[in-house]
């Protein structure tokens, strides 16, 4: 049973009771993400999440970890390009607890000095370590030029010249104009009482002040080629089009395509590359959803010798996705493997908490899983033509390279 109220003097609370778990999941999300960081302080949204574990007056870094751990629940955090979400899982007896330690590291979190600067370091590795690992980096690089300088092509993690910046009133700073009332969600799923819940979390939340709602511009989308010389074995390869946001009216039309293009093992650029062709070991398509606009995109890594056809081939699948109509079966699988996967993911709490969240945040409502799947059904495969015809043009491609490549090599791609 689904349920929207307010806590704390006007924090939107959205709760699901699920009577037949043991647990409870409940998750803080703050409309915070990387997109909202300034040029100077890119990852700032990100070192914040790291830092808010780092201890409050009342518990060290170490009291929050175990507390959780001593009743074997899980604790943690993520930072996405829109939003920032704290999330704790537990079981149901628990909950006043989860509820006091995630409601402590949020509003009380006194970012120590020392701890600072270590997690400085390690955040700086974690950079270093996207940047050594070329198809995680490559869509950073991606990200960054498609969007033309907006921040929605900024890293997550941010610079190592920015991190490095970062001291603790930054922090206080950030926390004060961006985790106010206005930005944040409350979510709970699973088997608790709602009154005795509400109570908890009045109290826990009460004195988070009334802030400015975020806003951002809409980001445009920028096409072009990018070459970024790397001594690896392969070249890795990524290839962008500006597609559709997260809750635009054709999207379940845009999921299927995105699925019979590289979802899976029976999708046509994993056939067509890998087992037949032997290009690739690794070639997927992936769709990027946000706010305002999103990305289709397609990787795939192959030797040298070998980028030319790759490319060929690649952006032949991809163009024939607005030429040549579904047969029957790629629509009933791909319909059958997206419905799966929302039917399954009901089955978690921790599942249906972010589902739940995400809908309040890009809808305003929450969509019925009967409904989604009624959509999803109706799709046909002069619907999925017509998207695939909106979003897909080879003259709004960005393409980045990155490998033992040059930009003498890289006009043979394109003939």
């Amino acid at each position: 049973m689904f349920r929207k109220s307010e806590i704390g003097g006007g924090i939107t609370f959205l709760s699901e009771y699920i009577p037949y778990v043991h647990s409870v999941s409940m998750g803080i999300w703050v409309k915070s993400g990387s997109i909202f960081d300034h040029k100077e302080t890119a990852g700032i949204a990100h070192f914040v999440e790291h830092m808010i574990f780092k201890g409050t007056e009342k518990r060290t870094s170490f009291d929050i970890a175990r507390e959780i751990d001593d009743v074997g629940g899980h604790l943690n955090a993520y930072t996405s390009k829109e939003y920032t979400s704290f999330y704790v899982k537990v079981l149901k007896e628990d909950l006043k607890l989860a509820i006091d330690v995630i409601s402590d590291i949020f509003k009380n979190s006194t970012f120590p000095k020392d701890e600072l600067n270590r997690e400085k370091d390690v955040v700086i590795q974690e950079i270093k370590m996207v940047e050594d690992t070329p198809d995680e980096y490559i869509h950073d690089l991606a990200f960054k030029n498609m969007w033309g300088g907006h921040s929605l092509g900024y890293s997550i993690l941010g610079e190592i010249e920015t991190v490095s910046s970062f001291d603790r009133d930054t922090l206080f700073e950030y926390r004060s104009a961006h985790h106010t009332r206005d930005n944040i969600i409350v979510g709970l799923v699973g088997n608790f009482d709602i009154n005795q819940a509400e109570g908890f979390l009045n109290t826990a939340f009460g004195g988070i002040g009334q802030g400015v709602p975020n806003d951002i511009s809409c980001p445009v989308f920028a096409p072009g080629r990018i070459i970024k010389g790397r001594d690896t074995e392969q070249v890795h390869t990524l290839i962008t089009f500006p597609a559709l946001p997260y809750s635009h009216p054709k999207r379940y039309a845009q999921y299927i395509l995105n699925t019979v293009l590289g979802g899976g093992m029976s999708s046509r650029l994993f056939q067509e590359i890998r087992e037949k062709r032997g290009l690739a070991y690794s070639v997927y398509s992936f769709l990027s959803s946000f706010k305002e606009v999103g990305t289709l995109g397609v990787y795939a890594g192959t030797d040298k010798r070998s980028v030319a056809e790759l490319m060929d081939v690649m952006t032949g699948e991809v163009v024939k996705m607005n030429r040549i109509p579904l047969t029957d079966g790629e629509l009933n699988s791909a319909k059958g493997q997206i419905k799966g996967n929302l039917l399954l993911s009901m089955e978690s709490t921790d599942s249906r908490l972010s589902r739940m969240v995400r809908n309040e945040i890009f809808f305003k409502r929450q969509v019925n899983a009967d409904k989604i799947i009624d959509r999803i059904d109706s799709i046909t495969p002069d619907d999925v033509i017509d998207v695939a015809r909106e979003i897909i043009d080879t003259e709004s491609m960005c393409c980045v390279f990155m490998g033992p490549i040059t930009e003498e090599d890289v006009p043979g791609v394109f003939n």
